[in-house]
């Protein structure tokens, strides 16, 4: 099965336990009720991968996420490692059995970039609350080799999801920006992450996802790093994301996103689909 096969909203369920066994055990728990799952490459054996991918008829969405991003799940001495081992990473997943890859838009940036942006921002990669989203990349070999990975994952038979996590409060016009980037780079899924510091700041994230709904060209999820935001991502179900991530009860998870339990209720009492 793949995620387009799945009637929308749909939940995905974010897997990111330290071992092969681990991951296996959260999904044998939510196999009968998740949609699908997400799971994270970095700190699994890679010999071993393929065991989760063939232990459930559910789509599997294999991510590779840089170091430093692995620390919401609680991993601080995961070893750097380049976008072109992150890429290859990802290539064998599917090759091993994975429904979907999910890499970023600023994927094979070149590296006097970052150390640019990291120069401008004190010394970390980020943007300011009115800042143009990180993780967004328009140099055109990047983008070319975004497209030709995309390309890869596609012609071996599964999806594509892109995502930018932005360190900013996504504008309307931005986060079109981002998901016309997706379709055009190959990617048939958008994933954007909105930063919501202050309460009103949500409004405007539920308007960049009405106007997405109006306007994407592909499925989108819009959620956000902010207060509450664990309900608020849910919320951005009702403006129109396909999808919502939700986290397992695991010391490896994000506590910004939903629980499952949570996730499950909320879309049940909405009568968007039965569970």
């Amino acid at each position: 099965m793949k995620l387009s096969g799945l009637d929308v909203p749909f939940m995905c369920l974010v897997v990111s336990e330290p071992s092969v066994k681990g991951c296996l055990r959260v999904i044998d728990r939510f196999e009968p009720v998740a949609h699908s799952f997400e799971i994270n490459l970095p700190q699994l054996d890679p010999a071993l991968i393929g065991d989760i991918f063939h232990s459930t008829p559910r789509p599997c969405i294999a991510t590779y996420r840089r170091s430093d991003f692995m620390t919401v799940y609680g991993y601080t001495k995961l070893p750097m490692v380049s976008d072109k081992s992150r890429a290859d990473a990802l290539k064998r997943a599917v090759a091993l059995g994975a429904s979907a890859a999910d890499f970023e838009l600023d994927m094979f940036q070149p590296e006097q970039a970052v150390e640019a942006r990291r120069r401008a921002t004190g010394g970390q990669v980020r943007a300011g609350p009115r800042g143009r989203p990180v993780e967004f990349s328009t140099d055109r070999g990047a983008v070319r080799m975004q497209s030709d990975l995309a390309s890869e994952i596609r012609d071996a038979g599964a999806e594509v999801v892109m995502s930018c996590h932005t360190q900013s409060v996504l504008r309307e016009a931005d986060a079109l920006e981002l998901v016309h980037a997706v379709a055009g780079r190959g990617g048939q899924f958008a994933k954007l992450v909105s930063q919501t510091p202050r309460k009103e700041d949500v409004f405007e994230l539920l308007a960049c996802a009405f106007s997405l709904n109006r306007k994407a060209l592909i499925p989108f999820t819009l959620m956000n790093v902010g207060p509450e935001s664990a309900s608020q991502r849910l919320l951005s179900v009702l403006a129109g994301s396909s999808w919502v991530y939700c986290r397992p009860p695991s010391r490896h998870s994000y506590r910004g996103q939903p629980t499952f339990e949570d996730t499950k209720s909320f879309i049940e009492s909405l009568g968007l689909r039965e569970l």
